[in-house]
C-alpha cells in the first residue's frame, strides 16, 4: 500500500511540474526573422529600447518573453524600409498550469514573463522602389507633405541611423 501511494505522489508530482511554462517553455524564446528579399538589415524594440538586431536575414535572435510587443524595423537598400508589430501573447504551457499549478504556478510564470509568447516567426515584405522614389533616395528631390506618424518617425530615424534614407511622403 505503502509503494501505491507514493507511485501516485510521484504521478502528481510530474503533473503539477509539467505545466509550468517556466520549467517547459522558459523565460526567452527564439525568432525566426525573414525578409522578402533577403538580405535585410532588422532592428527589434520593446518600450523603445533595442533587444536585439539582424545583421542580414533570414537569420534567429533570442528575445525575453515579456506582456510588451516587440516592433520589428527592416531596411535592404533598393527597397522600402518594412516594421511589424509582433504581439505578445498567451504561451501553451500556460493553460495546463492553471489547471494543474493553480494560482501558485501562474504566478509563477507570470512573474517570470514565461506566460508570454511571440510569434516563432516572422517575414517581412519589402517593396521596391520606384524610380522616383530611388531618385528621392539618391537626395535629388525633397517630398515633405504632412507630419510623420510615430511609427513613421521611428523608421525615419532607424533608417537613417543604418545609413539608409527613409521614403515617405511626411516630415
Amino acid at each position: 500500500m505503502r509503494f501505491i501511494w507514493r507511485a501516485l505522489a510521484v504521478t502528481a508530482s510530474a503533473f503539477y511540474l509539467c505545466g509550468c511554462s517556466t520549467i517547459i517553455e522558459g523565460t526567452s524564446q527564439r525568432i525566426a526573422v525573414a525578409t522578402s528579399p533577403p538580405g535585410g538589415y532588422c532592428s527589434l524594440k520593446r518600450d523603445g529600447q533595442e533587444i536585439a538586431t539582424v545583421a542580414q536575414t533570414p537569420a534567429e535572435v533570442t528575445v525575453d518573453r515579456t506582456k510588451d510587443d516587440i516592433l520589428i524595423n527592416c531596411v535592404a537598400s533598393g527597397y522600402a524600409p518594412s516594421s511589424q508589430y509582433l504581439h505578445s501573447g498567451i504561451a501553451t504551457g500556460v493553460y495546463g498550469n492553471i489547471i494543474i499549478g493553480g494560482v501558485v504556478g501562474w504566478g509563477v510564470d507570470s512573474a517570470t514573463g514565461a506566460d508570454n509568447a511571440y510569434p516563432s516567426t516572422v517575414n517581412l515584405s519589402m517593396n521596391p522602389l520606384s524610380k522616383d522614389e530611388a531618385q528621392i533616395a539618391a537626395g535629388l528631390t525633397q517630398i515633405t507633405a504632412r507630419p510623420c506618424t510615430r511609427e513613421e518617425a521611428d523608421m525615419k530615424l532607424f533608417s537613417q541611423a543604418q545609413g539608409y534614407r527613409y521614403i515617405s511622403n511626411c516630415y
